[in-house]
């Protein structure tokens, strides 16, 4: 900043600051120009500018000759924001330069008034955080960006080390802080970094409170202090805290922009910042270099249920953290610099001009939805002739050229249907985006209102005939998902005259798809699909008449390019067969009662669960938060209409049932006094009956199809296949005793048991991790992983004990497939799978006894690599009661079914360790 201000040979600068700590901070920098003069930057006889610091907001006139006379003046944003219109005006012709510190502020009302107020001037943003909660990037061309990574290489910041616990329960999480960041500040000063101080930081003022109290009480010989927004002589208790009166100074956001106080080196965080970025510039806070002071502790509880994903990944124990941070500060500067270079080129439309409306779509979110067209060329000018202006008004629309990306809100006024004035109406804001894409010669339009004429706004922007990409080839967006179901279809019934159209769900989209299919007077109009595609999961829908979208998703508009053109690939593709692909898809049957023959497989949560279900927890009262995927569901028995389960936790075992019948085909038994929440899926917890009656469990079958509820959905033998033969490894399982399964029954260890023998395999094999996950809650008997170059790999190997003697028993196949097909969620959230391990190994009766090869620091070490490494997954069982030899001809139909389940759900191959 100071640098720039001489550089440019500024006349005058007006530097923008969020705080008055901060104000006072940037002025004395300037008063001395910092330390230019020990660097050499300038010269040591070098004057000193005039710096005017404001106090008061300007409201005098006569206030304009002193800041005439000041070189440098620093405010915070209220005191111009709220200065007279003509002192403002008078301000714009003696400012340069502007310069706004701690940038990513520069959304908000004052900072953006201010902004616009300095059109004709120099502006300049400072921030180390471009990347905003709200997902508002800051505007303008990145000039610098100065990395982490090389401020750490310059030696800018101390190392910083992370401490993590991993206490779950509500009562022990803040003594298990307290007590580790005590110990860190022990050491320090044993080390004789005796300056090292402690900031302890609360979620909220009572919390602080309660705090203090508590910290009081534990540590009786250490100079403690609260202070927060509301504490009496709040400035003279700073003013002490930065005097060394204090040994551990208890706030809530102390620590924000203008606090500047090295001495601070352990952070103890009862409760951690939701947001990435302001965290990052927490942490940095305590990295600041001085002679007398060594490394930054972090201090953080690991089991936190509510942490992001990024923040999971994050909290890595060990040092040489920082690195880590800078990895991912760097990352998310790269992406939010690469978002800004894309809006960079969103440029106002010239030749129009919104009478009206002040607004800026510079940066939206659409809907992953659109509509295709087959277009030589567009011209974006005639947008504005699609509109009635009598009805519409229009905002200024963006065009990025380069992108050929094209954007603009509207505004609809009309009538309210309850009151008969002309008064009062109803105001709907839309938003339409547009691309062209001139290699394909297809246009793109996505768009919010539900009743918009696109075609007429297409006629208007094309200069050649456009046509519609509609009718069956829009179903080829469905192309590639495996197992895919239809889960909701609209129907149009020509020959109906009362009941034209259909929208149907469940087992009615199987009896609707089969008239279809038997041409008896049904055509197709829309259809929602889920499934897998590439091995993960994934839901599509497409109308009949040209939309497709991707539901409940959103993207910037680089993300809504993309899709497009994903889109665009496959419904252009001749060689696709839409009519196939819902041939194809899985038949629904609504079910009044349990087939007498059914065989269950494997018990699991709700489909529509597996990309959230590592955020849901079950509550119980008195009882301390358990996660949702390190539960159990188990299938008992049937009879009739009514089946019977077992929800499995740590040290619980909560019986109820699903009965097939009544008004939504099936409801929940057993659960109405059950005092079980489950939190994470609403704003609110909802009771657990409620909970199984929206996401009733999906039950396995031995044939590969699936039960949920009332609806049994039928994948069809088209996706059955034979397991190659190289997927079958027969072992010699020596000294091995077939009845033993489990390394350890309850605190012995059996060194001849099946889990034993295939760790020691896979150890031999060069894992770097071979994990013991057995009993109840398992992601699967044995983890291993390995790290290959640049691959890691992660076999999640599921064993099942036998007769002592080798057959071909197809029930020595069904329970261990079945574990192996409810651990397949895991691939598609690997970090997850890594924390799992880490919770298992800390409680329990095995505890610090998992790890058969590695250790802790071998997972953060994976964790680390995950970041930008490619990962695979294998998922094998492991059953010595099998012979490869004896295999008979329902054993391999029913491992042909298990093998093409995995694939089609995951992309992987299922691997089976046999007996000779």
């Amino acid at each position: 900043m100071l640098v720039a201000t001489l550089a440019d040979k500024a006349k005058r600068t007006l530097v923008i600051v969020p705080t008055i700590d901060l104000k006072k901070q940037i002025s004395d920098k300037f008063s001395s120009w910092g330390i230019l003069r020990r660097l050499g930057v300038i010269p040591k006889d070098f004057p000193n500018p005039t710096v005017l610091t404001l106090n008061k907001t300007l409201l005098d006139i006569d206030y304009l000759p002193t800041i005439e006379s000041a070189d440098i003046i620093i405010t915070t944003p209220a005191l111009i924001a709220r200065a007279t219109t003509e002192i403002k005006q008078k301000l714009t012709t003696l400012i340069s330069h502007v310069y706004f510190d701690e940038a990513h502020h520069v959304k908000a009302d004052e900072w953006e008034s201010i902004k616009k107020l300095f059109i004709n001037s120099k502006i300049v943003q400072f921030t180390a955080t471009p990347y905003r909660n709200d997902r508002k990037p800051i505007e303008g061309t990145i000039v610098y960006n100065y990395p982490l990574s090389k401020a750490l290489e310059d030696e800018c910041f101390s190392r910083i080390s992370l401490v993590s616990v991993d206490e779950r329960h509500p009562q022990k999480k803040d003594k298990a802080i307290a007590k580790a960041a005590m110990d860190r500040l022990l050491e320090d000063r044993k080390n004789g970094l005796i300056r090292h101080k402690m900031m302890v930081r609360a979620e909220s003022k009572p919390h602080a409170e309660r705090l203090y109290k508590c910290y009081k009480e534990w540590f009786p010989n250490e100079r403690i202090v609260l202070v927060h927004s509301k504490t009496k002589g709040r400035k003279s208790t700073v003013d002490e805290i930065k005097q060394g009166k204090y040994d551990i100074i208890i706030c809530v956001d102390m620590l924000k922009e203008g606090f500047d106080y090295p001495d601070f080196k352990i952070a103890a965080v009862h409760g951690v910042h939701k947001s990435l970025s302001v965290l990052l510039q927490f942490i940095g806070r305590f990295t600041r270099t001085q002679d007398g002071l060594g490394d930054a502790s972090f201090v953080v509880n690991y089991a936190e249920e509510k942490m992001s994903l990024e923040l999971e990944n994050l909290f890595q124990e060990g040092s040489g953290w920082e690195e880590v941070i800078s990895e991912i500060a760097d990352a998310k500067k790269s992406e939010a610099e690469s978002l800004l270079t894309f809006l960079q080129g969103c440029k106002p439309y010239s030749g129009f001009d919104s009478p009206d409306i002040d607004l800026n779509p510079k940066l939206v979110y659409p809907a992953l939805s659109c509509v295709c067209y087959s277009s030589d060329t567009v011209n974006w000018a005639g947008f504005k002739h699609a509109f009635d202006l009598k009805k519409y008004a229009l905002s200024q629309p963006f065009i990025n050229a380069d992108e050929n990306v094209f954007y603009f809100t509207t505004q609809k006024r009309e009538k309210v249907k309850w009151a008969r004035t002309d008064s009062m109406r109803d105001q709907t804001w839309d938003l339409i985006v547009m691309h062209h894409d001139p290699l394909s010669k297809m246009l793109y339009i996505g768009y919010s209102e539900k009743r918009l004429d696109v075609n007429y706004l297409v006629e208007k922007i094309t200069e050649s005939d456009a046509s519609i990409v509609n009718g069956d080839c829009v179903f080829r967006a469905f192309d590639s998902i495996k197992r895919l179901s239809i889960v909701h279809a609209g129907i149009f019934k020509p020959a109906n005259h009362l009941h034209r159209y259909s929208r149907l769900s469940g087992a009615d989209v199987t009896t609707e798809l089969t008239k279809w299919k038997e041409g008896r007077r049904c055509q197709k109009s829309d259809f929602v699909g889920v499934g897998f595609r590439d091995g993960f999961p994934v839901s599509v829908g497409a109308s009949v008449k040209g939309k497709i979208w991707s539901p409940a998703r959103v993207g910037d508009l680089k993300e809504w390019k993309s899709w497009c053109l994903n889109i665009g690939s496959m419904v252009t593709d001749s060689t696709i067969n839409s009519n196939q692909i819902l041939e194809d898809s899985a038949s629904k049957i609504q079910l009044d009662h349990y087939p007498d023959n059914l065989i269950v497989l494997a018990t699991d949560w709700s489909e529509e669960l597996y990309k959230r279900i590592h955020k849901l927890t079950i509550e119980r009262p008195k009882f301390q938060s358990t996660m949702l995927s390190e539960c159990e569901l188990k299938y008992s028995f049937h009879s009739g209409n009514k089946a019977e389960f077992l929800l499995i936790t740590y040290d619980d075992s909560i019986p109820f049932s699903i009965a097939l019948g009544g008004e939504k085909g099936h409801y929940i038994e057993g659960l109405d006094d059950c005092s079980i929440s489950i939190d994470g899926l609403k704003s609110t917890p909802i009771k657990l009956k409620q909970f199984f009656e929206e996401y009733p469990p999906t039950i396995f079958l031995l044939n590969g199809c699936t039960l949920s509820g009332c609806i049994h959905t039928d994948y069809g033998e088209a996706f059955a296949q034979q397991i190659p033969s190289n997927r079958i490894e027969t072992l010699t399982w020596e000294n091995v005793d077939y009845t033993k399964e489990s390394l350890y029954k309850s605190s012995e260890k059996r060194d001849n048991s099946i889990q034993e023998y295939m760790m020691k395999r896979l150890s031999n094999r060069g894992a770097k991790i071979v994990f013991n996950d057995d009993n109840s809650g398992e992601s699967a008997d044995i983890v291993a992983i390995f790290l290959e170059n640049e691959l890691i790999r992660f076999e999640m190997v599921h064993c099942k004990y036998s007769k002592s003697n080798s057959g071909s028993r197809l029930s020595d196949l069904y329970e261990v497939c079945g574990q192996a097909i409810v651990s397949l969620r895991y691939k598609w959230k690997p970090e997850e799978l890594l924390k799992h391990l880490e919770r298992r190994n800390g409680s329990g009766i095995l505890k610090g006894k998992r790890f058969y090869t590695g250790k802790d620091s071998d997972i953060d070490e994976i964790r680390k690599s995950l970041k930008y490494t490619e990962v695979q997954f294998e998922f094998a069982v492991a059953q010595p009661g099998v012979e490869t030899s004896a295999i008979s001809l329902d054993m391999k139909n029913f491992l042909g079914s298990v093998y093409s389940t995995v694939v089609e759900m995951t992309e992987t191959e299922l691997k089976c360790y046999f007996n000779k």
